[in-house]
């Protein structure tokens, strides 16, 4: 899984979010040249992930909408979900990704920010949620407890379970946003396959 993936990933989420999507709108989402963003359609259209509608553009196909599903299941990602957190923002757009039980894939939540900046995002902020507390780990002091009023917003949004992680992507727009918390995810999740990580008694 690399960049190659999480283009593919963006591109079924966008047509996906858009129903039909035209090629020129696409490149502009992902950020892509004319004739990247070219081969990646033929790509899905030959894996009979996306189909043309004229044109309009493209359109997932179920095929596509199960592909999405089972990518995502993949990376861990349970939702996404595009939320205005000023408390949190450093600038631009917020796009959150909520991750399974990845709490131990997690040291400081650097790793995650330096992940979205290298994918073109602004950067990104990870959460924790920890015996009913959702917190901003560190790593040479204790974990910083969001207020609660900023806590009660993502219980309401999410439904968040003992372990699971929150990755606030930012960026100029939703797409890069999106982008870039996407790329911290996948991170995340590949933590452990590097062996990053020793898990920790809970």
């Amino acid at each position: 899984m690399n960049e190659k993936f999480i283009k593919e990933v963006l591109a079924l989420l966008w047509i996906n979010r858009y129903g039909v999507l035209g090629r020129y709108r696409l490149r502009k989402l992902l950020d892509l040249t004319e004739g990247v963003t070219r081969g990646l359609l033929k790509k899905l259209s030959n894996e009979s992930l996306v189909k043309a509608e004229g044109r309009r553009g493209f359109s997932l196909t179920r095929k596509g909408l199960e592909n999405l599903k089972q990518k995502l299941k993949e990376l861990s990602i349970k939702e996404i979900k595009e939320i205005d957190i000023d408390e949190l923002k450093t600038s631009g757009e917020s796009v959150v990704i909520h991750l399974r039980n990845l709490e131990y894939n997690v040291r400081n939540g650097l790793e995650q920010r330096d992940a979205a900046v290298k994918a073109g995002a602004n950067g990104a902020t990870t959460l924790i949620f920890k015996n009913g507390v959702l917190y901003i780990p560190f790593t040479f002091q204790k974990p910083e407890e969001l207020p609660k009023e900023l806590s009660q917003i993502f219980k309401d949004q999410f439904n968040l379970r003992n372990g699971d992680v929150l990755i606030i992507g930012f960026g100029r727009d939703k797409a890069k946003a999106l982008e870039g918390a996407l790329a911290a995810s996948l991170y995340t999740l590949r933590a452990s396959l590097r062996g990053d990580f020793l898990k920790k008694d809970a």
